[in-house]
Order: structure tokens, then sequence, then C-alpha cells
């Protein structure tokens, strides 16, 4: 279900249905194949989709929530907002601050070393 120009709309799939969204999102697709056809090989990433915007103008805003209702269980993301300061802003865990200060191919050569276990 997605709300377009306030108005309701649901989709439906057969198989898997990818939901991502923000910084973090942005990084999984990466990984997983999506982005930059000219970025993406250069760190060892097969390209499955060429969509070169994605990983683009990353910047993440506490202030969004989304909601999913799901059947089955879903397990909690380790990645979480630690706390909140008085004056609006939000604290997240340092591993995850030090990784979105890195330019982008430094930030995906990382993430590619952390998915395979170095």
């Amino acid at each position: 279900m997605s709300i377009v120009k306030n108005q309701l709309r649901q989709t439906c799939c057969r198989l898997h249905l990818i939901c991502m969204l923000g910084e973090l999102g942005s990084l999984l697709l990466m990984l997983s194949g999506t982005g930059s056809a000219s970025l993406l090989p250069d760190h060892g990433i097969t390209v499955v989709v060429d969509q070169p915007m994605v990983g683009q103008g990353m910047t993440d805003n506490p202030m969004n929530v989304l909601f999913i209702p799901s059947h089955i269980s879903v397990e909690v993301s380790l990645i979480q907002v630690v706390d909140s300061a008085s004056f609006g802003s939000y604290i997240e865990h340092p591993v995850v601050q030090a990784l979105f200060q890195l330019p982008l191919r430094d930030l995906l050569k990382t993430m590619s070393q952390l998915k395979s276990g170095m």
C-alpha cells in the first residue's frame, strides 16, 4: 500500500517485495546489485539493475515514519535511534554515524568488506 497524491494505492506481488528507504535502504540495494553500473563493479558488486540515482543525495530524516503491517513476526532492526536530544535532533549508534561520513566510493568498499566477512 502507498499514498500518492492523497490517494491510497494497494500493490500485490507473487514472490518478493523489496521495501527500502533512506540511507540504509540505498546501501542494501547497492550491495544487492541495484545502483550505478559505472560504480558497483569497481567494488566487486555484480550489477543486477542499473539505477544511477540509487545512493545519490542520501539523507536521513528521523521524523519520517513508515509502518508496514505484517501477518508474520518481523525481526527488529539492529540499527536504531539511541536517544533524542531536547532540541529535536537524534543520536544514532557511533558505527552508523561513522559509515555515513564516508564518501560513497569508500562507503561501498567498507560495506562490501563487511558483507564478505572481512
